[in-house]
């Protein structure tokens, strides 16, 4: 176990929630930029969901296949580019006016995240003793829940006095700030009992 475990469990939490509030905000937000930006509608917003899905699956089948006890510096470095990648996609979906290469880079965003939750999960599992397990997993689906409320909240009051351009930006510098923080714990991760 690690010097501050409140702290670390706190951390992943976080990036959790980043992830979550994230979700959150783009399920308000994609509708939008499909018939705003694209000129498109249901269809295409359905096209787009569809290729996150398939990213999701695919990342989450390649990584239940690799070997689990990886050092902490590979797994942290993981997940931080994940977030990096994330949210440099999301700031080329902003850019992005035509369907097909935003269909490609919702797939790739589909797998960053997939690739983000797997890697926490498998973090909690490693680090939290059976004994405390069930209640930190019932936290972080709780804290999960209310971080994607609270996008979907933000995402409807802001979306027409921001924009929906301005509110995916902001999701992709917070996708930024996950790398960073991912960083963070891995300081703290290197700091042994």
């Amino acid at each position: 176990m690690y010097a501050n475990t409140r702290y670390y469990i706190s951390g992943l939490l976080a990036l959790a929630s980043i992830v979550a509030y994230t979700t959150g905000t783009l399920s308000i937000l994609l509708p939008v930029f499909v018939q705003t930006t694209l000129s498109a509608g249901p269809l295409a917003f359905g096209w787009m969901l569809t290729a996150q899905a398939i990213g999701e699956g695919i990342i989450s089948l390649l990584l239940g296949r690799i070997h689990t006890h990886q050092s902490d510096l590979r797994m942290v470095s993981f997940v931080s580019t994940c977030f990096a990648a994330g949210g440099l996609v999301l700031m080329l979906i902003v850019h992005a006016h035509s369907l097909i290469p935003i269909l490609l880079l919702n797939l790739i965003l589909g797998a960053m995240t997939g690739a983000i939750t797997v890697q926490l999960l498998t973090f909690l599992q490693q680090r939290v003793t059976n004994q405390f397990l069930g209640r930190t997993l019932a936290t972080y689906t709780a804290i999960q829940t209310l971080a994607q409320v609270s996008g979907m909240v933000v995402a409807s009051i802001f979306a027409a006095h921001v924009g929906v351009t301005w509110l995916m930006m902001c999701d992709g510098a917070l996708y930024f700030l996950g790398s960073g923080l991912a960083w963070i714990l891995l300081k703290e991760t290197s700091n042994p009992k």
